[in-house]
């Protein structure tokens, strides 16, 4: 054969066109792939045993290099994004919300525990198939256009073999949000059916695990909550029966997320759809579940060269009802702070105990001018209280007389009574009534200071953290809290100097109450 100058060219050009079809060119599978395909990923562990199904998970073909990871930020929030799988795997919030030991910002780490490496798609805009492995063929583009912005483009593959292309836009948003574009495109020159899509919501570990948030008087609960399509809001804890748990997935939804004490992770949909959460209880038997989230996009069809548009909006950041209302104006019930018009007296002090810190730049001293400031609206009611109660206890011993005269004829020792306090112009109910009115401003009180996260990790005096009991030491186990011992004493002298026409029986059970409510409320 002769090798002239043509033909060798025509070899190099054909081998280097084998080369790149071999590298670049479309993988055909069959319609079994899906069987094979499961082969290659690791079998999920012994952990999901916890009501937890089999998770469907994101595959990587011939493992393309892996690119290093894109940070974008704005004012609060930095998120570390993973181009392979396209997740956000770390959100790390300012500087107001630090880790336990306080030495920097803390860090909310999107990593399902021991699925991880089975399933990284379980990361924050992980996309995985519903029913199926989804595989990443290759990434065609990752450009950071500014320091809050970030484009994605990939090529992914279904277990049917069904190749389309993914492009995510990531930009940060100030008020802890991230703005996420999702568009499928197919590429080919015939139409393809995309099969049912989940966008993970990454997962919320526990937090008293990660800031050292540990309520002392019970576990660190997490809920699932979410906005339906008739806008109303709903929730489930993260420890509730298995049966319970089933049915959450499925639910059409608005927006969904986990939330716990202090913080939430919601993710918002362009359009309804399915809610997705699974759960793992590390360790077994403790209670403690970690969760993750997602939105199940259904299935659709796209003819060659057409494309379909998802948005999303996500907030990862404490649970303040302004913050929350820009995400969406109903994902301020989350904080569920009692019931109406509890909720709304909570949502003012809130509000009024912001207000009183930008003034006085110290959340101790706003706590206290917050109460004084209710105890100064309702001084005019207190005053009346007492005098009612001074007016009783004048009566007191005429009372005693009638009750002893008549004790075996009831109606008419009422009807002597009745006909005292119209003499003497005395409504019995004049004590009681005006406190009334005060208890629900009170409870509303207690829900909006056990709910304030700007209260975390804020100190006082010898307080360390406001959202915490101020234990200054530990006595055989018994943790010393001082400030609930001082209110437990001060309750009983204000019982001892208030003017009161109870009977000794009534008296001591009221002596009582103090000691009753320390133990309520030691923690």
């Amino acid at each position: 054969m002769n090798w002239d100058k043509p033909s060798i060219i025509a070899v190099v050009i054909g081998a280097a066109a084998l080369m790149a079809w071999f590298y670049y060119g479309p993988r055909v599978m069959p319609q079994t792939a899906p069987a094979a395909a499961a082969k290659t990923v690791e079998a999920a562990p012994a952990a999901q045993k916890s009501g937890t199904q089999a998770a469907p998970v994101i595959a990587v073909e011939k493992a393309p290099e892996v690119l290093p990871v894109v940070s974008i930020s704005q004012a609060d929030s930095t998120y570390t994004i993973q181009p392979l799988y396209g997740t956000v795997e770390k959100v790390t919030l300012d500087e107001k919300f630090l880790k336990k030991d306080r030495s920097g910002a803390l860090e909310i780490v999107n990593e399902y525990p021991t699925l991880a490496k089975v399933s990284p798609a379980y990361g924050a805009f992980g996309l995985r198939q519903k029913n199926g492995v989804l595989s990443v063929v290759k990434v065609l583009q990752s450009k950071k256009l500014s320091p809050s912005e970030y484009m994605l483009v990939r090529e992914l593959r279904d277990s049917y073999g069904t190749v389309f292309t993914a492009v995510s836009k990531f930009k940060a948003l100030d008020k802890y949000r991230l703005q996420v574009s999702l568009q499928i495109a197919n590429n080919s020159r015939q139409a393809i059916a995309v099969p049912a899509l989940v966008v993970s919501g990454g997962d919320l570990q526990q937090w008293c695990q990660l800031s050292g948030d540990e309520r002392s008087n019970s576990q660190e609960l997490h809920s699932v909550e979410f906005c339906t399509g008739g806008n109303k809001i709903d929730y489930e804890n993260a420890n509730c029966d298995a049966d319970d748990w089933s049915e959450l997935s499925g639910k059409s939804v608005r927006w969904f997320g986990v939330a716990n004490r202090f913080f939430a992770q919601l993710m918002k949909t362009s359009e309804a759809a399915a809610l997705q959460v699974e759960r793992l209880e590390i360790p077994a038997g403790s209670g403690n579940y970690i969760v993750s989230s997602g939105a199940e996009l259904a299935g659709f069809s796209l003819a060659p060269n057409a494309v379909k548009d998802f948005s999303f909006d996500y907030y990862l950041g404490p649970k303040q009802p302004k913050l929350l209302h820009g995400f969406d104006a109903k994902a301020s019930e989350i904080m569920h702070l009692g019931w109406f018009p509890i909720d709304s007296l909570a949502y003012m002090m809130l509000s009024i105990l912001n207000w009183l810190h930008d003034f006085v730049g110290s959340f101790g001293w706003s706590i206290i001018l917050l109460t004084l400031l209710i105890r100064t609206v309702f001084f005019p009611v207190t005053m009346k209280a007492n005098a009612s109660m001074r007016e009783m206890q004048v009566l007191s011993p005429k009372l005693k007389e009638i009750r002893e005269k008549y004790k075996d004829e009831p109606m008419v020792a009422q009807a002597k009574m009745s006909e005292l306090y119209r003499e003497h112009k005395v409504n019995p109910l004049g004590g009681c009534l005006p406190m009334l009115i005060q208890i629900p401003v009170f409870i509303a009180l207690y829900y909006a200071l056990g709910s304030a996260a700007e209260l975390r990790q804020q100190s006082f005096w010898w307080i360390k953290d406001l959202a915490q009991p101020d234990t200054v030491a530990t006595v055989f186990g018994l943790a010393i809290n001082p400030l609930i011992i001082a209110w437990t004493l001060l309750m009983v002298v204000q019982q001892k100097l208030t003017p009161t026409a109870m009977d000794p029986m009534q008296a001591k059970i009221m002596l009582a109450m103090p000691i009753v409510m320390l133990f309520i409320l030691y923690s």
